[in-house]
């Protein structure tokens, strides 16, 4: 028995291995592609999810250079990729100028889509230890564009050199995307008529009209040339033709770079099987090798500032990925030296002479005499225009402005000269200058009937100081926004959707206890804020009606009215109506009433938003991804905190535990812990009108700034869970402490404090499930005016890094088989390291502010077969789509499901224990029933030796021998 349990022990423990074994296996190769390695992988090619993991994870690695963008989407909904390489990914830097690679527009190209990858990967491996590659980093904004087809990629195969079957050469509706872009050339009408554009296009227009890239290329494969503009001429002579630019020079050096840097190009015989063509240098002129009508690189050059070529990459247009290596080693010092180029020719910035702050004006125009192709000035009034070496007379222009020439300015091969160029109004009354916001590029023509015009939306609107604010107003009552009740046990929230209908603001009764919010769009004015200067209730309100007067597209200013209280706010949205609902980030100054500079810090912030969501491209991307609400002023103690030889002030007493304040209201979650406490708090005007605010901004994260050195809900912060630890320690910025730390000069409280305290506290939301947090910015309570803008400066990265960090999470909904929301869901996200929680759906929609990382998404809902997927946040990407479908439950018909397969395991192992001991027992029996044969063999045997020796003593036939034998028979 001891046998059999032995035996059926070891083949247990044997199979149990087995399963775990497997398991491992699994889950390497589940895993295998998804490591960052520090070297590049040339035995495959990345198809679509290996490169979106890929890019993902480089982009998780090396955030501090690093952002991936999605420009579009193709046909099948595969997203365009542009990974973005620069020193300050968040920031659109003055003077520093825009730089682009794309490839695999044809899906059958792959070499020039490959290459791309491995330049990323290098990019970002050598940035902190090669001083060439941080140069050209710190320097320029880098984007690239690995695939601009992903569609067609993946229906291409690998080792089709000549692809006669055009096999993926195509986007999904069989269009060659370097045919869909409009032609110079064309009749205006059918070029700016862009209803039957493919998606794909559609995308990189969109991209190439709105970012301010100076130098491109555009990367095929078929012969081994760079080409550069025309790509076609008017007649479209099929080739020959020599079709020249007005910048042919400059771009025959571009192409000539590129070539020379190229191991084999420079030499000008591709070499490519039976095709016996020559390109002296390696560079051609496009059309002169063959026309192309509605190409990518000519689109660039009439439809923005950029320049643009086309680099012919290989003769195999789908190699085998044996030959990757020597093709990367073909092209990558050629690829780096041809960044380099953007920086030659000159640049510099436009601005208004009559301004103190030499104020940049965007949409001047740039003319070189002698060549017949404008540029215009960008953010910041920038400008950056590409010249072989030599001298040039350059003029800008301005609507509203006198026009100013510098001649005799001198170009060289070496980086780019700079000059600054100072238009002066034609008169200064605001009556009649021109703030242009955006203008229209015109493109003259060389050759050819027609040339298009740009693209750029013209908004040319005269500024009067006469002309008056001009406000709509949406008011909420009480009764339809929220409901509070102050005698029950919790706060009860209802969410409505705003009136469309506006309502006179005199109709606001302050008396009563009705909640108003107003939320209103200002007219056109020009104002900057005193930086060194604590401003009043009244300053601060006016500070806000005129900031926002700048930006009125991309603002609405918030009046919170409660208990005759009056609260001011900001929202920041730049969202498209056919995105998904963006995430809501809330930032709330001045939660004690003697915290002046917080207040101040947010008005700096509310100013730098929007001056710059409209014209810069960062920050305009960023309010795509995200809204911001910004409320300043919670609490105003109507002191002022302007004298000359003010000193920082000294901290007020801790207060009691058992006293209410707005920290403890609106943060502190677990301190309103009795009905009691929570009355008290609703006691509070300001309160219940972030209350209101609340109710209709379902905010993911809110955040307080204070200058404090301690908390009031510190004992709070012991049981925050270990996924609130990680979501904060991804929020903060290094750079935040640092700069405090660097610019304090009279500290109140020492480092040790100052590191503590300096950081994000996170406690679960009250609203929604979402996040809050209080940052404190400082120990100098109040410091002396000339200060603030020192601290501003200090703290304008680190506010804008958080609210960069902020703009990431997931977004869906889920759906039945009919595609219909479903009502009541449980979402449960788990991350990577096992960590949970759930969010309620009562509509079917659900977003959610996440760090970047892998996330396990499960919906949940009453009659529904539960769904799980897996999804990858990145970094500042915005939120991803997770879209999850369900399908009705069926009790009796179910197959497979987890409790099936764990009963179908454990029924294998009962059926293999059954097996052995059914062996094992029916070889004991054998054993046995052979061992009693025997038995009585011998006992017949004996029986017929008595009655042999029986019958002989009967005959008397026996012998003396016999003797002892019959004396046993006797016995017998």
């Amino acid at each position: 028995m001891m046998r059999t349990i032995g035996i059926m022990t070891r083949l247990l423990v044997s199979l149990t291995v087995i399963v775990l074994y497997l398991n491992v296996i699994v889950e390497s190769r589940s895993t295998n592609g998804d490591v960052v390695t520090d070297h590049l992988s040339f035995d495959r090619y990345h198809h679509y999810d290996q490169l979106t993991e890929l890019l993902r994870q480089y982009a998780t690695k090396f955030s501090n250079i690093a952002r991936l963008h999605s420009i579009g989407t193709s046909v099948k909904n595969r997203h365009i990729w542009a990974f973005q390489i620069t020193d300050h990914p968040n920031t659109t830097e003055k003077g520093e100028p825009w730089f682009k690679y794309v490839g695999n527009m044809h899906g059958d190209e792959a070499v020039g889509r490959q290459m791309l990858i491995y330049l990323i990967q290098y990019l970002c491996q050598q940035y902190a230890i090669n001083p060439d590659i941080k140069h050209i980093i710190d320097s320029t904004n880098i984007f690239i564009v690995p695939t601009m087809n992903p569609d067609g990629f993946e229906n291409a195969r690998e080792g089709d050199c000549d692809n006669r079957q055009l096999l993926g050469r195509k986007n999904a509706n069989k269009v060659d995307l370097n045919r869909d872009f409009p032609d110079q050339f064309d009749n205006p009408n059918h070029a700016n008529d862009n209803r039957h554009r493919q998606p794909e296009t559609l995308a990189m227009i969109n991209w190439i009209t709105k970012k301010p890239f100076v130098l491109s290329a555009n990367l095929h494969g078929g012969s081994v040339v760079a080409s550069y503009p025309y790509d076609d001429s008017a007649k479209h002579i099929l080739s020959g033709f020599y079709s020249k630019s007005p910048d042919d020079a400059i771009f025959r050096q571009l192409a000539t770079v590129y070539a020379n840097a190229h191991q084999t190009m420079h030499n000008g015989r591709p070499n490519c099987g039976d095709n016996t063509e020559t390109f002296q240098g390696g560079i051609t002129n496009g059309a002169k090798w063959y026309d192309v009508r509605g190409s990518m690189q000519d689109f660039n050059y009439f439809h923005s500032n950029c320049f643009e070529i086309t680099l012919e990459l290989s003769c195999c247009k789908y190699p085998v990925s044996q030959q990757l290596e020597q093709e990367w080693n073909k092209n990558r010092q050629a690829l780096i030296d041809y960044i380099k180029q953007v920086h030659l020719g000159i640049h510099g910035n436009v601005y208004d002479k009559s301004t103190p702050n030499k104020k940049g004006i965007i949409g001047a125009t740039i003319s070189i005499h002698g060549i017949n192709h404008n540029i215009t000035t960008v953010q910041y009034g920038d400008f950056w225009r590409l010249l072989t070496p030599g001298k040039y007379s350059v003029t800008a222009s301005a609507p509203g402005y006198h026009s100013t020439t510098h001649d005799s300015i001198t170009v060289t091969n070496h980086p780019q000269s700079s000059i600054n160029i100072a238009l002066t109004p034609i008169d200064d009354r605001n009556e009649i200058r021109s703030n242009t916001v955006k203008a229209t590029t015109t493109k003259l023509a060389t050759e050819g009937p027609t040339m298009a015009s740009s693209t750029l939306k013209s908004t040319d609107v005269p500024i009067t100081s006469n002309i008056p604010s001009q406000t709509t107003t949406t008011t909420i009552p009480v009764s339809t926004a929220t409901q509070i009740s102050s005698t029950a046990s919790e706060i009860v929230t209802t969410r409505t959707s705003l009136p469309t209908q506006s309502v006179s603001p005199t109709l606001v009764n302050h008396e009563s206890k009705s909640t108003t919010i107003m939320l209103s769009n200002n007219s056109i004015n020009d104002y900057q804020i005193d930086s060194q200067h604590y401003h009043s209730e009244g300053e601060m309100i006016n500070v806000i009606k005129n900031i926002l007067s700048r930006c009125q597209s991309i603002s609405k200013h918030i009046e919170i009215q409660r208990k005759g209280k009056t609260l001011h706010g900001i929202e920041f949205s730049n969202a498209q109506k056919s995105q998904s609902a963006p995430l809501i980030a809330g930032f709330i100054g001045r939660l004690y009433d003697n915290d002046a500079m917080s207040s101040e810090m947010l008005l700096q912030l509310v100013q730098y938003i929007c001056t710059s969501g409209e014209n810069d491209y960062v920050i305009s991307e960023l309010l795509k991804r995200t809204k911001i609400i910004i409320v300043p002023c919670l609490s105003h103690d109507q002191k002022d905190y302007n004298e000359e030889n003010r000193k920082c002030s000294k901290l007020p007493a801790k207060l009691k535990l058992s006293q209410p304040t707005l920290g403890r209201c609106l943060f502190n979650d677990t301190w309103q812990n009795t009905a009691k406490l929570r009355k008290a708090c609703l006691r509070i005007p300001v309160v219940s009108a972030m209350q209101s605010l609340f109710t209709n901004y379902s905010m993911d994260v809110l955040i307080g700034l204070q200058t404090r050195p301690f908390t009031d809900f510190e004992s709070n912060l012991r049981t925050i869970g270990n996924n609130l630890k990680t979501v904060s320690s991804y929020l903060v910025p290094n750079e935040l402490t640092e700069t405090i730390n660097n610019i304090l000069s009279q500290k109140l409280c020492n480092t040790s404090q100052l590191s503590k305290y300096s950081e994000m506290k996170f406690t679960p939301h009250n609203f929604q499930y979402r996040l809050k947090a209080t940052l404190s910015i400082g120990c100098c309570i109040n410091p002396n005016k000339k200060e603030l803008s020192k601290y501003w400066d200090a703290h304008q990265t680190a506010l804008l890094e958080i609210l960069h960090r902020l703009s990431s999470g997931i977004s869906g909904k889920v759906v039945d088989r009919s595609k219909a929301l479903i009502q009541y869901v449980n979402i449960n996200i788990t991350n990577q390291n096992g960590q949970s929680y759930t969010i309620p759906s009562t509509n079917g929609h659900f977003q959610l502010f996440l760090p970047p990382g892998k996330y396990s998404v499960k919906a949940q809902a009453n009659g529904y077969n539960s769904y799980s997927l897996s999804t990858t946040v990145v970094k500042g990407a915005g939120t991803t789509q997770c879209d999850i479908n369900l399908t009705k439950s069926q009790p009796y018909k179910r197959f497979f499901s987890r409790t099936d397969t764990l009963a179908a395991v454990a029924g294998l192992f009962l059926l293999a224990f059954g097996i052995i001991f059914y062996v094992i027992r029916t070889a004991i029996r054998k054993r046995k029933s052979k061992m009693t044969g025997h038995r009585h063999l011998d006992i017949n045997a004996d029986n017929e030796g008595i009655r042999a020796t029986t019958v002989s003593l009967l005959r008397g036939d026996i012998d003396e021998s016999d003797e002892e034998e019959v004396l046993y028979t006797k016995r017998l």
